[in-house]
């Protein structure tokens, strides 16, 4: 099997030769083994893809994702600052970007749930269909190369800020709905775009629906419907794979997460990977639990160690690839990604 063929048996929860190794390596990881920058990467979509392709022609892992950031289409405004940039995107949010990290939003572009901004606005930060486009060809018959696509939820968060959602969670439910509702739609043309441009795995974000932001209750008003609905679309409509991300503790929500048809779940390193198996009865595979700390302090044969451990303990068959729970650290050293790689081999799953 190759990693495309592995991945692809594990999220359809059948048999393959083993634990799929896959490190969640975006561009933050990837942009040091093409000697760039991590900030340049995330505004330019052709470094972004280069620094990718080096990732993957360095290390044997099954795959690695094109998680969001800028492109140089979204960019209407970039100044020079104190050792970054200050940006601009076509949707108005404007970001504070290192030029050896990834970028963050300091001003977000939407003030209220009525402004027509939430509507209309297309996802300017998410053009990573540009980098699958320049991804090299033989890696996308080869491995699992997963496009980020931000939920419907998580988008208004992007537009409108962490705390105001919060807040309208509270004070604006039915507005809020309305808004969600809105990006969903956006959410589902940019699943289309993404399958125009050659996507065989979609990889959606929900970051801000995790159970240590939100409540397991919030999380089945204010985002599972929505997942549903988005998930369904690219399941069935468009025949593609999807592994949903929601960073953190999900343990109170996961048995709520795994009914939004999603093929697979990342699991971060605070959720133990059987305690999941048995809330989501087996019926998604699992993407975990390795924590990006400490692969930034272990040595290689301590990453092998805790990774066959893992594999050891994992008391089934199948239903596992072998992850961090969030994305690699710029500055993981690459023995520990080889070591991740070493250990699925040496360890069949009993």
């Amino acid at each position: 099997m190759n990693g495309l063929e592995r991945s692809m048996a594990a999220l359809h929860m059948k048999e393959y030769d083993f634990v799929s190794p896959d490190p969640e390596i975006d561009l933050a990881y990837a942009a040091k083994l093409s000697g760039s920058l991590v900030g340049e990467c995330f505004i330019d979509h052709h470094k972004h893809a280069q620094a990718l392709n080096a990732a993957l022609n360095r290390h044997e892992v099954d795959g690695l994702y094109i998680n969001l950031s800028l492109d140089t289409g979204s960019v209407s405004k970039k100044t020079d600052i104190e050792d970054g940039w200050r940006v601009i995107d076509t949707c108005g949010a404007e970001w504070i970007i290192g030029r050896n990290e990834i970028g963050a939003i300091s001003k977000y572009p939407v003030q209220s749930l009525d402004a027509p901004l939430l509507y209309e606005a297309e996802p300017a930060m998410f053009g990573n269909y540009h980098v699958l486009d320049e991804i090299d060809a033989r890696w996308l018959n080869e491995k699992m190369i997963c496009c980020g696509l931000t939920g419907a939820f998580s988008q208004v968060v992007f537009l409108y800020g962490l705390e105001n959602t919060l807040i309208a969670m509270i004070e604006e439910q039915e507005e809020l709905e309305r808004a969600i509702e809105a990006r969903l739609k956006k959410a589902i043309k940019y699943a289309q775009t993404l399958s125009e441009h050659g996507a065989r795995f979609i990889w959606i974000g929900e970051g801000a629906a995790s159970s240590s932001v939100i409540s397991p209750e919030q999380y089945e008003r204010f985002v599972l419907p929505y997942e549903k609905a988005l998930i369904k679309k690219i399941r069935e409509e468009l025949e593609i794979p999807v592994i949903t991300h929601i960073c953190g503790d999900i343990n109170k929500s996961i048995a709520r997460i795994a009914q939004n048809g999603s093929n697979g779940l990342d699991i971060d390193y605070m959720v133990e990977l059987n305690y999941a198996r048995a809330q989501t009865n087996g019926t998604v595979c699992l993407k975990g639990n390795l924590n990006p700390a400490e692969l930034l302090r272990f040595t290689p044969g301590q990453t092998y160690e805790a990774c066959a451990e893992k594999i050891r303990a994992f008391r089934y068959a199948n239903g596992l690839i072998l992850s961090t729970g969030c994305l690699v650290c710029r500055d993981t050293p690459p023995e520990n990604i080889d070591a991740i790689v070493n250990a699925c081999r040496d360890n069949k799953l009993s």
